[in-house]
């Protein structure tokens, strides 16, 4: 058996075909007779042709051919499916195949492995131009160019909406004050303050009858205006002669000259019982009456006359105040 090997087949550039060249194994080789070109419509179809020969003689008969597509140019992996045609009539040594591998031509060099009855036919033959071509008319991007120059600017367009309202931010430093305005209008009168004092200062007497308010000494006479009253502040300290004892203590007012029983401002009650050291008890009262002349003074009530020893001084404060 003899190893003869194909002769390339010639492409034509315009065509865009792509050139293969084939080994034979023993006496069954193939030569490539004719050029593999584009389709009409641009498919990943591309058209082989070539001449088998036996002992040196066109063959005649059917033959199992296979074709593989591989990335390099020995070993590696199949670039997709491979193309079976058994039994492929080939008459006085020619035969056309068309071949197919989709997606396959993407750019790298493609090399076509062809097998008759099982034989494969070294070396694989690398596949150019046509099939390779099918990268850039299918569609697939090529590498991006550089950039261009911009372009001029365009006219603004509409303002969008407003936004939403951001959150307050801190508070700025206080600023520089401002010129003192002019003076307003004057208020009116207010009330009238303390218009005059008078202070009490006495023994009180033990009332004569008990559970019944009576003034404690002898009171002064005050006589007040319109819109004013009189504040009174008094203290007392005392002790029981026995046991612990009741008293009420108070401010107290009669118009002057009459002998009606007391008016009562602000009563205070406490006890008082027998011990080494006295007991004290102050009350006060605002007096609203109206103006005239009055009998103002402190004024007792106890529950049982003659327990009490009213051994200090008492302390009454009047003051007519203006209202």
């Amino acid at each position: 058996a003899s190893i003869n090997r194909g002769v390339p087949i010639v492409i034509d550039e315009a065509a865009h075909a792509a050139s293969v060249a084939i080994k034979a194994f023993a006496d069954t080789h193939i030569v490539p007779l004719a050029t593999a070109h584009a389709q009409t419509v641009q498919l990943p179809d591309f058209t082989y042709q070539g001449r088998l020969q036996q002992n040196g003689q066109p063959a005649n008969g059917r033959f199992d051919l296979r074709f593989d597509l591989f990335g390099a140019e020995s070993g590696g992996n199949p670039v997709g499916p491979p193309i079976e045609e058994p039994q492929f009539l080939v008459s006085d040594g020619l035969f056309t195949v068309s071949l197919a591998f989709p997606g396959a031509f993407t750019g790298s060099q493609r090399w076509l492995e062809i097998r008759v009855n099982g034989q494969v036919l070294a070396p694989r033959q690398p596949v150019s131009t046509t099939p390779v071509a099918q990268f850039a008319l299918d569609g697939n991007p090529g590498p991006a160019g550089a950039a261009g120059p911009a372009g001029p600017m365009g006219v603004a367009g509409p303002a969008g909406p407003a936004g939403a309202e951001g959150p307050q931010g801190p508070a700025g430093p206080n600023g520089e004050p401002g010129p003192v305005g002019p003076a307003g209008p004057q208020g009116s009168q207010g009330p009238q303050g303390v218009i005059s004092v008078q202070t009490l200062l006495a023994t009180p007497n033990d009332p004569t009858v008990a559970n019944v308010f009576q003034f404690a000494f002898t009171p002064t006479v005050i006589t007040l205006g319109a819109n004013q009253s009189i504040l009174g502040i008094a203290s007392m300290s005392a002790r029981a002669l026995s046991g612990q004892w009741g008293v009420a203590w108070a401010v107290c007012s009669r118009p002057q000259g009459s002998s009606v029983s007391p008016t009562v401002w602000n009563s205070l009650y406490g006890f008082f019982g027998y011990a080494a050291q006295n007991s004290s008890i102050t009350t006060n009262a605002l007096l609203t009456l109206p103006p005239g002349a009055y009998e103002v003074g402190p004024c007792l009530r106890v529950e049982q006359v003659g327990k009490i020893n009213y051994n200090s001084q008492s302390s009454t404060t009047l003051m007519i105040i203006g209202i």
